[in-house]
């Protein structure tokens, strides 16, 4: 009787134990995990009593704004709809996304929450407030950018080729983020994807675009300089492929510095077969194919460039 007493007591203590395991393993190691769920609309309409940081444009002008009503942090958009597949959304209903979502600690003064002076606010009941945060964005250029792709499909970026900042990120069709909750049926269905942004989640072939990184790979080989001539008859056979030039053009006699201006399709086709692939890869590397960009947005939002199959990254020797 007593064993049976003792092996009910002992299977009832490893029960608890297992249940206090799994209880702190949710309470603690993943409560940051549980936090941030979008679904989790408690803790977001918690953080919309925080006074909500503003996100601000390179020349320091407000992007995102906040405004208190009825108690709560709501966002206002002082320039309109200023990238904002980029900029993403703050909303109890559908959560978060962008860089409101990436730099969400940030933005409500949580960021800092884990040491002594956030310890210290807590015990005090302190309220945190939110950072401002300024972005590399140019808002002259960005709305440049917009306006340059009203009513297409498609993505502009603009980058500064010293520092790699990105200027401007533009992707169209957009939305309205101020009207978000009430939009929300129609731009969820639409087939146009105003949510999606096309300049971190779109795959498109580069195009002539790669004529850069070829001509980088070449000039840096030394096999080529601006100087180097050509002649171009209108095709140039690779890989049993045929190339050709835009609408049939037959340039003839030209140098490289030709060829990149007037972006010579047969001419770069030759270049690059001289190169071979291991310095044309290399040279993909280091214009940052195959990396993710160094871009505040969370890791579903933005991908690396390079060649996918069945939504997978291939590895550049496949």
């Amino acid at each position: 009787m007593n064993r049976a007493i003792t092996r009910v007591f002992l299977v009832g203590v490893a029960l608890f134990v297992a249940l206090l395991a799994n209880l702190s393993w949710i309470m603690v190691a993943r409560a940051g995990w549980y936090r941030e769920r979008p679904e989790n609309r408690r803790a977001i309409a918690q953080e919309l009593k925080i006074p909500r940081g503003r996100l601000l444009g390179f020349d320091g002008s407000v992007i995102a704004g906040r405004e208190r009503r009825s108690g709560f942090y709501r966002r206002t958009y002082p320039q309109g709809p200023l990238a904002p597949q980029f900029i993403g959304y703050d909303s109890v209903q559908y959560g978060r996304s962008g860089v409101e979502a990436a730099l969400n600690d940030v933005l409500t003064g949580q960021s800092g929450s884990a040491g002594a002076q956030g310890l210290l606010d807590r015990l005090l009941g302190r309220r945190p407030e939110g950072a401002d945060v300024r972005l590399t964005l140019v808002p002259a250029v960005q709305k440049a950018a917009q306006q340059a792709l009203a009513g297409r499909k498609g993505a502009v970026v603009v980058l500064d080729p010293r520092t790699g900042a990105l200027i401007a990120a533009a992707s169209a069709p957009g939305y309205d983020p101020a009207r978000l909750e009430d939009a929300w049926p129609r731009l969820s269905r639409d087939p146009a994807a105003p949510l999606l942004d096309r300049c971190t989640q779109g795959l498109y072939v580069p195009g002539s675009a790669f004529k850069v990184v070829t001509a980088a790979a070449a000039l840096e080989s030394g096999k080529v300089t601006p100087q180097t001539r050509f002649v171009d008859t209108g095709t140039y056979v690779v890989f049993g492929g045929k190339v050709t030039n835009y609408g049939g053009a037959v340039y003839g006699p030209h140098d490289f510095t030709t060829a990149l201006t007037l972006s010579v399709n047969t001419t770069f086709a030759r270049v690059g077969d001289t190169l071979g692939r291991r310095r044309l890869v290399e040279a993909m590397r280091r214009f940052g194919f195959y990396e993710v960009p160094p871009l505040p947005l969370p890791a579903g939002e933005v991908m690396a460039s390079g060649r996918y199959r069945d939504g997978r990254l291939l590895s550049p020797d496949a």
